[in-house]
């Protein structure tokens, strides 16, 4: 069955999913994660494209990637999983690919889901075991916002949020770890791609300024809220 064609609109966040071969380490030691997070920098910079979240794994990576352009993710992507794999295979003595295919993305069309991913993404090394708070984890965007500017504490609170672990586990998740459907993926292609129309307004008469007609649109609109 023939893969779907990735949504790649610009100004639309996408949770992207990279893992490892079989599951296997893409990260070594800690020089690895630094050597990935810098050309992750500077891939993203000079294509334009904005990263506001990432975790680092062990064997995988989330990353939240919000391009300016059509384009910008997958060439960040490809031109950051050539040169990763490149510095891993002359360190280690190896052949062959790290990462199992290519990525996985889900686009971003909501600012509830927007937060969804900001706090899957940041709370996977807590739901993994591998960081007992959010925040303890070394290669995560909050933790390097956090030791940037100590003033973003506040942050890790509204993120972990009270009953956050409960209400996520019982969500169903696509593989990347958010919720995506059919509908959803549709939808944010149509937002993307449509084309703004003109609407033609009926002339306001004076009946329609009056304070009455007034507080009736008004009560029609909270009645449909």
């Amino acid at each position: 069955m023939p893969r779907q064609p990735r949504i790649d609109a610009p100004r639309i966040a996408q949770h992207v999913v990279q893992r490892g071969n079989d599951r296997r380490p893409c990260f070594f030691q800690d020089v690895d994660y630094l050597r990935y997070l810098s050309e992750l920098r500077e891939l993203a910079t000079r294509a334009g494209c904005a990263i506001p979240a990432y975790v680092l794994m062990t064997n995988h990576v989330h990353l939240l990637l919000t391009p300016s352009r059509a384009g910008q993710v997958s060439a960040v992507m490809q031109a950051l999983g050539r040169q990763y794999v490149h510095y891993v295979n002359n360190r280690y003595h190896r052949t062959g690919s790290l990462c199992e295919g290519g990525y996985k993305a889900c686009p971003v069309d909501t600012d509830s889901y927007l937060l969804h991913c900001y706090r899957y993404i940041e709370l996977n090394p807590v739901r993994a075991g591998m960081a007992s708070t959010l925040g303890d984890y070394s290669w995560s965007a909050i933790t390097r916002m956090r030791l940037a500017n100590p003033m973003l504490s506040s942050l890790r609170i509204h993120l972990s949020g009270a009953g956050y672990g409960q209400r996520i586990s019982s969500t169903r998740l696509c593989p990347l770890g958010c919720r995506d459907t059919k509908s959803r993926r549709s939808g944010a292609y149509s937002a993307a791609t449509a084309v703004p129309t003109r609407t033609r307004h009926r002339p306001v008469s004076s009946h329609d300024r009056s304070p009455v007609a007034a507080a009736r649109r008004s009560g029609k609109d909270r009645a449909s809220v």
